[in-house]
């Protein structure tokens, strides 16, 4: 496993829904490398997969931020624990206040996915990892409930 150089990196924010997930790409400058929206399903989480090493083929090199609640995200996280090890949780506080203090207050899901992504730049260090143990232990609760 190489150390991450967070200088060279692909910072990718995920705003997650039930039925869709926007996703947006940038460099550490916050400048824009790529977006898609994908279905939350099987096929669109594939569609996905394949889309970032288009923007980065260094999968070590793609830093992943997920924002949205619920079940809606779990097969996603699921499918990218397979290949990732850098992704984190980013709180909608996060990206609310970002939105709050920019020059556009506008909500829509390429917007929230940029400042997702933005978060990942300026608040790395602070975010936590999610990890495999994390969505275990979520099935794991809700199967119980």
């Amino acid at each position: 496993m190489n150390k991450l150089d967070v200088n060279r990196a692909t910072f990718i924010g995920i705003d997650a829904h039930p039925t869709t997930h926007t996703a947006l790409a940038s460099n550490r400058f916050e400048e824009e490398k790529g977006m898609i929206t994908f279905d939350n399903s099987k096929e669109g989480i594939a569609t996905f997969l394949s889309w970032i090493p288009t923007i980065d083929s260094n999968q070590d090199n793609s830093i992943i931020g997920i924002e949205g609640g619920g079940n809606s995200r779990h097969s996603l996280i699921s499918h990218l624990l397979k290949e990732y090890q850098h992704i984190y949780e980013v709180n909608p506080l996060h990206t609310k206040q970002r939105r709050t203090y920019g020059t556009k207050a506008d909500k829509s899901d390429p917007r929230d996915a940029k400042l997702i992504a933005e978060v990942l730049t300026r608040k790395l260090s602070e975010l936590p990892k999610i990890t495999k143990h994390d969505l275990s232990a979520h099935f794991e609760r809700a199967r119980n409930k």
